[in-house]
């Protein structure tokens, strides 16, 4: 009995994160691939004609290549700040590990919290 309800909670969760996380996705993909007339209809169906390679072009083209512009300051922006949070991180690991203070367990909690 306790194996068939856990079972049933085990389908009831992933129906849920389905719903929640994918289904989402897949509406998104489902406009992307429309004309401008069959997405402002704003139906969860398939389009009559396939124009998602036409519409992505688009998008990338539109404002100047804004969208590009945009991507490329996001990845040196998160480049550059992985490498100073890993160098400075490492810093931190190497003083904390030979250095021994009451202090260390408080900082050992912030570091986890920050982490979480």
């Amino acid at each position: 009995m306790k194996n068939r309800r856990r079972i049933w909670e085990g389908v009831a969760g992933i129906a849920a994160a389905f719903v929640i996380f994918v289904l989402p996705f897949i509406f998104i993909f489902l406009m992307a691939m429309k004309s401008k007339q069959e997405a402002a209809l704003m139906s969860f169906s398939l389009p009559a004609n396939f124009l998602f390679w036409e519409n992505l072009i688009e998008v990338v083209k539109a404002r100047d290549y804004m969208l590009l512009t945009a991507y490329l300051n996001s990845i040196i922006i998160t480049v550059g700040s992985v490498a100073i949070l890993v160098i400075f991180g490492a810093m931190v690991g190497f003083v904390l590990q030979r250095r021994r203070s009451r202090w260390n367990n408080v900082i050992y909690g912030f570091v986890l919290a920050g982490l979480m």
